[in-house]
Parts: structure tokens; C-alpha cells; sequence
């Protein structure tokens, strides 16, 4: 059942608001997948061949040569020769191998949004007689409002219109719209 709304004032005008909803559409960010990178530390065995020399000191006795002096003989002298050898000496460097880079990727797609949107809309209704009509503009198009429930959307105006012209040529198209199909059109009503 609808609810009735009446406004009365002392100056014997009435007042209905007449509403509409506006669709708004706006962005807001939410968090997606996280990505994780951790770096730690493994350590796994490594192997590598090394040829390492090592030197001994061998004595042997021989025949002397003929071409060996004489004059080094009968005399003390000491000659001392050392062995040695090679071992692995080990140590560790350290190098940047590669880099990982963490960045986001920005792509724009577009979304087409459908929601429902209410609006007013006003009937005016007579119970003593024929309506009486008043034309209105909401918005940029004015609607002419008719007995029942009928609502039309005209043109807009034109500024060289003679005052009532304009409600003659609403009134006239409404009757041609009511009008059935082979049914001449209904002459329009005089105030």
C-alpha cells in the first residue's frame, strides 16, 4: 500500500521532494598475494685437485770426472741442502653471483559496473474532473505529469514559445500517443 505524504503550510502551498539515486563509482586498493623472498645461508661440501711437489735431498757417490779441480780437496767444508715440499694453502672469497630484484607491475583493465538506481517519480491524480497538467523540468528534460500515471518526456522548451503554447503541443502529442493504431488523434483539452 502506498504511504501517503502530505505537507500542509499557513501560505497554501505544498511541497513533494522528488529524489533520484546517482550511481558513484569509485577505486580502492586491497591487498593481494604477498611475495616472500628470504635469503639464507647453505653450506654444502666442495672438492678440488691440487698437484702439490715435493723435493728430497738424494746422495750418491760416483767416479769423479776428469775435468774436476784438484785444489778443492784436503779441506773442511760443510754444504747443507734442505728438502721441502708443497701443501694446499685454503682460503675463501666471496663474490656477489646474481641479483634477485623485487618490483610491481602496474596493468590497467577496465571494469564495466552495473548496479540499479531508484529515483521519484510523481503522479498526480484528480478524483473531481479532468487533470490538470503541469509541466516540470527535471534534470534537462521536462516532464509533463497527466492524469493516472501517465508521465511524458518532451523537448525541452523553446525560448520564443507563446505562454500555454508549450502545454497545447504536450498535450497534443500525448493524445496522439494514446491514440490506437487507425484511431485519429484526440483534439487537445482547452483550459
Amino acid at each position: 500500500m502506498p504511504q501517503r505524504y502530505t505537507e500542509r503550510s499557513t501560505d497554501g502551498i505544498q511541497v513533494v521532494p522528488v529524489g533520484e539515486e546517482r550511481l558513484n563509482v569509485a577505486t580502492r586498493t586491497v591487498p593481494g598475494e604477498v611475495t616472500r623472498v628470504r635469503r639464507r645461508v647453505v653450506s654444502q661440501p666442495v672438492e678440488q685437485q691440487v698437484t702439490l711437489r715435493d723435493e728430497k735431498v738424494v746422495i750418491e757417490r760416483r767416479r769423479p770426472s776428469a775435468t774436476d779441480g784438484r785444489n778443492n780437496v784436503l779441506t773442511e767444508t760443510v754444504i747443507e741442502l734442505s728438502d721441502s715440499r708443497q701443501v694446499p694453502t685454503v682460503w675463501k672469497s666471496l663474490h656477489v653471483a646474481e641479483e634477485v630484484v623485487l618490483r610491481k607491475q602496474v596493468t590497467e583493465r577496465t571494469e564495466r559496473v552495473r548496479e540499479t538506481v531508484r529515483r521519484d517519480v510523481v503522479d498526480v491524480e484528480h478524483e473531481n474532473g479532468p487533470a490538470e497538467f503541469a509541466a516540470k523540468e527535471i534534470g534537462s528534460t521536462p516532464v509533463t505529469l497527466l492524469h493516472g500515471t501517465e508521465e511524458h518526456r518532451g523537448p525541452a522548451p523553446t525560448p520564443a514559445a507563446k505562454p500555454g503554447e508549450e502545454e497545447r503541443r504536450s498535450l497534443e502529442e500525448v493524445g496522439e500517443k494514446k491514440a490506437g493504431p487507425g484511431q485519429p488523434p484526440q483534439p487537445p483539452r482547452k483550459p
